[in-house]
């Protein structure tokens, strides 16, 4: 099945993108580490300066975004990333580099990332027909998951041999490539009710009408709740992995990043089928069976140790990543073809939010939970609690399908 010409410009540039943000996910801190040889806690602060806006900015956001047309919105979020981190090797090469000037750019890169999520999100139910969101989720979810794989290698391989400034600055121009991949697209957007005329409206009355749908709404109830539990716990490990497989295992760096890069493959495979799977059992059946399995693999990671050695984390991990690559094309396509047109940028920056503000509370805890037990406990706790998000999906679990609104659900 042909996902469509549009969709597919617009693919290859977030791909190339992809990889470059993965890129720059290394090349960041290093820059502030070995260049402007910053103190630890300031690299914490600048991972934080590029999540802050998800807290402060995404409900505002959809409400802002919501009578907007989408694609120039998400050109703009390209460029502005593409500007934002070109400052950084322009300064390099002027000798004028500073910290305060790498926040800065955290803090503009997170903003105008939270504006690009939700435009995107909410474009691509116009690009593509209904019943290929899970495909093309899954493609989105696939792409991602090898500009993970391959950014960490990419990135050491260019720092070594150009710096980390002119590599974040290969990020800036994945930007640029990805604006003008949008630029090509020739879908029109359809009129969103209230667009047209300007209508005057109040933030907090729109802010409460795409959370009220979202409350009366079961099955996305269900599933926020779910992801909300799981990224909390996915920070949770996230604080530990490292030290886990460094003083726990001792672990060589070469057999870190061949650990993790083994892990992340499992998302990739996810995302491809995720499309497959869904139409062959049913959306539902699979979002409740991967999310049932991903507690069990996360498991596995920390207390098959004694056996496989680090080679169990790359194996948990390959499960871990499959899963959630599957149940998270399936819930991001639910949430696109449910949504009524005129809310869905506000219930998807209210998800968003939803999803990214619980990381650092999950990092925390992982962090006070470790000076008081030993890594592997935190990784065992972290994959009981990540399990446990399975519990809020029940209620589905009789559908074959997770059920549109007004829509009489599909059992058998």
């Amino acid at each position: 099945m042909s996902v469509g010409r549009d969709f597919g410009v617009v693919w290859l540039g977030q791909g190339i993108s992809s990889l470059g943000t993965a890129v720059t996910t290394l090349a960041l801190p290093l820059l502030a580490l070995l260049e402007l040889h910053v103190h630890a806690w300031q690299v914490g602060l600048l991972t934080a300066c590029t999540y802050a806006a998800y807290a402060t900015l995404a409900l505002p956001a959809g409400v802002w975004l919501e009578r907007r047309a989408r694609r120039p919105l998400v050109i703009a979020g390209d460029l502005g990333r593409f500007g934002a981190l070109a400052s950084i090797p322009v300064a390099q090469s002027l000798d004028v580099l500073t910290f305060v000037q790498l926040v800065v750019v955290a803090l503009v890169v997170g903003a105008l990332t939270v504006v690009f999520d939700v435009a995107y999100q909410s474009w691509l139910p116009i690009l593509v027909a209904p019943d290929s969101l899970v495909r093309v989720n899954g493609l989105l979810d696939a792409t991602a998951s090898t500009g993970r794989l391959a950014g960490p290698g990419v990135a050491g391989f260019l720092v070594a041999s150009i710096g980390a400034a002119y590599t974040i600055g290969s990020d800036a121009a994945s930007f640029a490539i990805a604006a003008l991949a949008t630029v090509a697209v020739r879908t029109g957007e359809p009129d969103i009710p209230g667009r047209a005329e300007g209508q005057a409206r109040h933030l907090r009355g729109e802010l409460r009408a795409g959370l009220s749908w979202l409350r009366k709404t079961v099955a996305m109830r269900a599933l926020v709740a779910s992801s909300t539990t799981s990224n909390f716990f996915v920070a949770t490990w996230l604080a530990v992995e490292a030290i886990f497989l460094v003083d726990t295992l001792r672990a060589s760096p070469g057999t870190i990043g061949v650990v993790l890069a083994l892990g992340s493959g499992g998302g990739i495979l996810g995302g491809v089928f995720a499309g497959a799977l869904s139409r062959r059992f049913g959306s539902c059946r699979v979002i409740v069976l991967s999310a049932a399995l991903g507690g069990p693999f996360a498991l596995s990671a920390p207390l098959g140790t004694p056996l496989l050695g680090p080679w169990s984390v790359a194996a948990g991990l390959f499960g871990v990543t499959f899963t959630s690559a599957v149940r998270g094309a399936g819930a991001t396509s639910y949430r696109q073809r449910a949504t009524p047109p005129e809310l869905i940028t506000r219930v998807t920056s209210a998800v968003r939010l939803a999803a990214y503000a619980t990381l650092p509370a999950g990092s925390l805890f992982g962090g006070l939970l470790a000076s008081g037990t030993t890594p592997r406990t935190v990784m065992v706790v972290a994959a009981v609690g990540y399990g446990a998000a399975v519990l809020w999906l029940l209620p589905l679990r009789a559908h074959r399908d997770l059920p549109l609104p007004g829509a009489r659900p599909v059992t058998a």
